[in-house]
C-alpha cells in the first residue's frame, strides 16, 4: 500500500537529508572521523540534490522520473543502514554506528510507501451509445 504522496516525501527527504548531513554532530559520532562521517553527509547532501530534482514534487526542476528516484531511494537507505560493517566502523560507539542502521531501514521505508505516479490521469468521461 502507498500512502505518501510525492510531495510528502519531498518533505520528508529534506528533513532526512539536512538530518543526515547534521548527524555527527547531533549524535556526537564527528570526532570518530573517516566513513562514520563521510557517509551520512554524502549520502545527506544526495538526498537533498535528488529530492531538488525529481519530477512530480513541488521541489524544483523536475528532471528525474519518481520511480528511478525512489530507486535512488532505496539504494542509498541500504548503503546507509549496511555502511558500519561495509566501511568497518560497527566496532565504534552505538552512537557511531546506530544512526546510519536507523535512518537507512527508515529510508527504504518511506520510499517504499511514496505513490509513484506523478502524472494527473484525466477523469474517464462516460460515453453513452
Amino acid at each position: 500500500m502507498k500512502f505518501i504522496s510525492p510531495r510528502t516525501h519531498t518533505i520528508i527527504g529534506f528533513i532526512v537529508g539536512i538530518a543526515l548531513l547534521l548527524a555527527p554532530n547531533i549524535f556526537g559520532f564527528s570526532d570518530v572521523g573517516g566513513a562514520a562521517v563521510a557517509v551520512p553527509r554524502i549520502i545527506g547532501l544526495i538526498v537533498v540534490v535528488s529530492e531538488l530534482t525529481v519530477r512530480g514534487s513541488f521541489s524544483g526542476m523536475g528532471v528525474v522520473p519518481m520511480r528511478l528516484h525512489i530507486m535512488a531511494d532505496v539504494l542509498m537507505g541500504a548503503i546507509l543502514a549496511l555502511s558500519p560493517w561495509l566501511f568497518s566502523f560497527s566496532d565504534e560507539g552505538t552512537n557511531a554506528w546506530l544512526p546510519h542502521l536507523i535512518v537507512g531501514i527508515l529510508m527504504i521505508g518511506y520510499a517504499l510507501v511514496t505513490q509513484t505516479n506523478t502524472e494527473a490521469v484525466p477523469a474517464r468521461t462516460r460515453t453513452d451509445s
